[in-house]
């Protein structure tokens, strides 16, 4: 990454309200285990330090030669982050469609985004395993989505092991986990699955 530097407090100036608590809160965090933080923002903390806010300069620095300020970075992360973590909330997984969608957390408003702001963010920024169609940050945010809100949902924030956590995303996000199968596999799946199930019942019911 060529983030700028030499500006009076780095990256930090830009930043205000809730982006400016969740970098601190990720600053804490990072603090006791660096491995619990997306390696971008570890990035941004190695090369700045604290975001502590110094001088009263009203300038907002940019990201070098990305075309688009660090607050917005940093906020296309977090939202990236937490498609992750709470896209399981907002996955279509009821079948009979009787389930509320929680999707507050996962929306551009909620993080001061636009398209167009996504648009400048480098892919590798929001997600290093994106497929090689993906060129933006917005389409990079869309693949997400697709990935983690559709018929299947996935939680693995509880795994700890950087290496684990790692491989957990690049099988999502890259689409290798992506199994195609024909009517027929499907139906002899469905079939299987029903088995399993009536065995289980059966079992529960003799103990």
């Amino acid at each position: 990454m060529n983030w700028q530097s030499g500006n009076k407090g780095g990256p930090w100036q830009s930043f205000s309200g809730p982006n400016l608590g969740y970098v601190m809160e990720m600053y804490e965090l990072f603090l006791q285990n660096p491995e619990e933080v997306s390696p971008e923002l570890r990035e941004l903390f190695e090369l700045y330090g604290s975001p502590t806010i110094e001088g009263d300069s009203p300038s907002v620095p940019s990201t070098g030669n990305l075309g688009v300020d660090t607050a917005k970075i940093v906020a296309a992360i977090q939202l990236a982050d937490n498609i992750r973590t709470y896209g399981h909330l907002a996955a279509d997984i009821n079948p009979l469609g009787m389930r509320k969608f929680d999707t507050k957390r996962i929306e551009l408003a909620t993080y001061n985004l636009t398209e167009q702001d996504l648009r400048s963010v480098p892919v590798n920024l929001i997600s290093k395993h994106a497929p090689s169609n993906v060129k933006d940050g917005y389409e990079a945010i869309l693949h997400l989505k697709d990935v983690y809100t559709k018929k299947l949902a996935f939680e693995y924030s509880q795994v700890h092991d950087e290496k684990e956590r790692d491989w957990l995303q690049q099988k999502l996000e890259s689409g290798t986990s992506v199994i195609q199968l024909s009517n027929d596999e499907k139906k002899a799946l469905l079939k299987r699955l029903s088995e399993v199930e009536g065995f289980e019942t059966f079992v529960h019911r003799t103990l």
